[in-house]
């Protein structure tokens, strides 16, 4: 079989043309895309071994010209560069690897054998094209490397009332350039039916991030659906096992728990451990209300679809403040997503919200950063000071955001109080108390007038 190598320098040149030559292919070689072309027409290479970059060019201008001849024909890119987006340019225009100099000889040749492999299976036959048959290869080996280089990273779950941290949401992400993402990573582990895999390696880099954070935080973790039945989740060697009161189980309302009748079973099983069940993304689809009365969760997370720009939406704050009431009669915390900003949070309050979770305290971060909210609490009063309506008299009623505003300082006081304020500060703070309770006596007197 003959194969092209395409190469400006003269040694890796001579040096892969050996390599090939030793395995038994016919090589013949280019130093350039224009002399790759050439080669291309006059010797009907079946493969093509390309550099990246080339004096008149790069290698996808080769893959182009390869692939303007026979659609088909395989292209392995051999490159010193780790330019990403070329290389998963590469790959999604039908390239069957990409490696990085210096790959190993034996990495080479397995590239060069498999891509003939594949070819040859579907000139014989075999169900599906070339490319569809590459394609799937190479899902496979770059979910392969995604799983392999999955990490962590955690964001905090900030309690109001408490002025402070209860719990760190863990992430999924990889240094795998093409699944980056983690919903790209999750729908190729659904697509390769490695879902259960995935969910054990996600569950193995948790508990080993546990000890690092602090001891009093909870820590959330995705589960989907087709976890459930793996035994591994609740078997002894478990590695979250030693974690348990200290982990919840995030199920999100997307996930197809219609398709798992004894999902209720398996939940048990794992309450009867000591995890508790979370479900998220409330709001975000049709079956929320129906999951609260089947799973009965411990935990409620309200998607932040209904929490970004809640202030300027009558329609939402009715919504909002409906399901936090709702978590609040049926003893379900519920956690409001997406705060970004300060109007956010703000109305969240308003509505009687006290769980947050969103950039405005803390993006994801491999360590998570300390929290402090005093700075936050200042913020906050001064924004319901400027929405308040004006001063309380006989006339007017105080508006929910007059309550609140000294509510929010009286949390902020407490929480400095926890800090161990000085003696002097002590003194500042009991007179600033003072005023406030005097500023919610003039209310509750001007509600008994009104």
């Amino acid at each position: 079989m003959r194969v092209l190598v395409v190469d400006d320098e003269p040694g890796i040149r001579l040096s892969l043309a050996r390599l090939l030559s030793a395995d038994g292919f016919d090589v013949v070689a280019a130093d350039s895309v224009g002399g790759a072309r050439t080669r291309l027409d006059d010797d009907k290479p079946m493969l093509v071994v390309t550099d990246l970059r080339l004096g008149d060019g790069t290698g996808l201008d080769v893959q182009q010209a390869a692939h303007a001849i026979d659609p088909d024909l395989p292209v392995i890119f051999l490159s010193g560069s780790e330019d990403q987006h070329a290389a998963i340019t590469a790959l999604e225009n039908g390239a069957v690897r990409f490696l990085t100099k210096p790959a190993r000889a034996e990495e080479i040749l397995e590239a060069v054998r498999s891509a003939l492999h594949l070819r040859d299976m579907a000139r014989r036959g075999a169900s599906g094209t070339w490319r569809q048959l590459r394609a799937a290869d190479y899902d496979r080996g770059r979910l392969d490397r995604a799983l392999d280089a999955i990490y962590m990273v955690f964001q905090p779950v900030v309690s109001w009332s408490r002025g402070r941290v209860i719990a760190y949401e863990a992430l999924l992400r990889s240094t795998e350039p093409s699944l980056a993402r983690p919903d790209r990573l999750l729908a190729a582990a659904e697509r390769a039916g490695r879902i259960v895999e995935l969910g054990r390696r996600i569950r193995a880099a948790v508990a080993a991030r546990i000890p690092s954070l602090p001891e009093a935080a909870d820590v959330y973790i995705n589960l989907h659906a087709d976890e459930l039945t793996d035994p591994s989740l609740c078997a002894e060697d478990s590695p979250l096992r030693a974690y348990a009161s200290r982990v919840v189980f995030e199920i999100t309302e997307r996930a197809a728990l219609s398709d798992h009748d004894d999902a209720n079973a398996h939940l048990s099983q794992l309450r009867a451990l000591g995890y508790r069940v979370a479900v998220d993304d409330l709001g975000a689809g049709y079956a929320s209300l129906a999951m609260l009365a089947e799973l009965r969760p411990d935990v409620v997370k309200i998607d932040m679809s209904l929490v970004r720009g809640v202030r300027q939406d009558p329609t939402r704050q009715v919504l909002l403040r409906a399901l936090i009431q709702l978590g609040t009669q049926l003893g379900i915390a519920t956690v409001a997503e997406g705060i970004e900003d300060i109007d956010d949070l703000a109305a969240v309050i308003d509505c009687g919200g006290d769980l947050f979770q969103g950039y405005l305290f803390a993006r994801p971060a491999t360590t998570p950063p300390p929290i402090e909210l005093g700075g936050l609490h200042a913020q906050l009063t001064s924004e319901l000071r400027r929405l308040s309506t004006g001063p309380i008299t006989p006339q007017r009623a105080p508006s929910r955001a007059d309550v609140k505003a000294p509510l929010i300082a009286l949390a902020a006081l407490a929480h400095s109080l926890q800090g161990g304020a000085s003696v002097d500060d002590q003194h500042r703070i009991a007179d600033e108390i003072l005023r406030l309770v005097a500023q919610l006596d003039a209310m509750v007197a001007a509600l008994g007038s009104a």
